[in-house]
């Protein structure tokens, strides 16, 4: 993916989460006068979802939200089945039952949303980043002739390590960031079993004794920019 490209996602996703959500219910049929490029946007229950048009990509941004609901779900460290046909009967193949419950909520939408495209991106922040994993995964099994990339940023482990060989060989164009010491990027813990997907990008400069919560954050200094992805970025 170019550095153009992923400056896009990183600014969209932004813009889009910034503003007050009532205003996309005041504008449903007219998304774009919010924000340019976005069609429709999703919500169900604690989950939130854009659709935009891009250069004949169709992108979908899950959003993280503030709903203490999505924390529970973080910190939830039951396995539930992967909704993929693929797995099976197999039990080995095991992911995060709240993240997967998240997807849930909207998957029908979702695929509603990129059956007349053949180019679709997914990107997502935190708890949105999970989701997006999901839904890169779901749709390239369903939708196999589709080009499907996936760009998470602040994500959270989301399976076992059999779920994550699927993963990574099913959708590999998959760029995962990390900005500095990002805390939410170490849950759920690996001695539970959980794995990240590949392929990680490590934004600033880690520091293994040390663990942020505002590493997670868009805006480090400057409010009104992802500041700090956007420096990294160059």
């Amino acid at each position: 993916m170019t550095k153009k490209m992923t400056k896009y996602l990183v600014n969209k996703y932004w813009e889009i989460r910034k503003i007050d959500r009532k205003l996309f219910f005041d504008n449903i049929n007219h998304p774009q006068v919010i924000v340019k490029d976005v069609v429709k946007f999703i919500q169900r229950k604690h989950v939130q979802a854009a659709i935009a048009e891009k250069d004949g990509k169709t992108i979908i941004f899950f959003l993280e939200s503030n709903q203490f609901v999505d924390w529970l779900y973080n910190f939830w460290f039951r396995f539930k089945k992967t909704p993929y046909k693929e797995t099976g009967t197999n039990k080995k193949i095991r992911a995060h039952a709240g993240f997967y419950n998240s997807y849930l909520l909207v998957r029908n939408s979702i695929h509603q949303a990129v059956k007349n495209s053949n180019d679709v991106m997914i990107m997502g922040h935190s708890l949105g980043a999970a989701i997006a994993t999901f839904a890169a995964l779901d749709l390239q099994y369903n939708f196999p002739n589709k080009k499907i990339e996936c760009m998470t940023t602040g994500s959270p482990r989301v399976g076992n390590k059999r779920f994550i060989n699927s993963y990574n060989k099913r959708v590999p164009k998959t760029y995962r960031y990390i900005y500095r010491n990002d805390i939410v990027t170490t849950i759920p813990l690996f001695i539970f079993g959980y794995k990240h997907v590949n392929e990680k990008n490590q934004l600033g400069v880690k520091k293994w004794w040390r663990l942020s919560i505002k590493d997670h954050s868009y805006a480090i200094k400057k409010k009104t920019i992802p500041y700090g992805y956007l420096k990294e970025l160059g």
